[in-house]
């Protein structure tokens, strides 16, 4: 393994490790109740290689994580509350949440780690 692939293992497992306690925190249930696919759509992304999801419309995440696209309504309703009493997180650090959620908690993860269908 060369030292590029250590710092960005090492970045892997701190990225990990940040989101898993913002979930915590929150509250697992309740953030796997606003991950806006299904879980079918979930797997086939991550069996397809995209272990960052992005092959899901940014603005499907933006959308759960409680920003709408219309300017008069900037949160939607389903994620308002959630996201209102945890200001403190940026647009970006409620997608990646979601994200995690959705990698590590809406469905098992040993489905797809180290499984990979192109």
């Amino acid at each position: 393994m060369t030292e590029r692939q250590m710092l960005e293992e090492q970045r892997e497992l701190e990225h990990r490790a940040k989101y898993e306690a913002l979930a915590s925190e929150i509250g697992i249930d309740l953030l796997r109740s606003v991950i806006p696919i299904s879980k079918s759509r979930v797997l086939e992304a991550l069996l397809s290689g995209d272990t960052h999801l992005n092959s899901i419309q940014l603005s499907t995440w933006d959308a759960a994580a409680g920003v709408r696209q219309n300017k008069r309504h900037q949160y939607a309703d389903a994620g308002f509350a959630l996201w209102r009493s945890h200001k403190k997180l940026s647009l970006a650090e409620r997608v990646s949440l979601l994200k995690h959620v959705a990698k590590f908690h809406y469905i098992d993860p040993r489905l797809w780690e180290g499984k990979t269908v192109k």
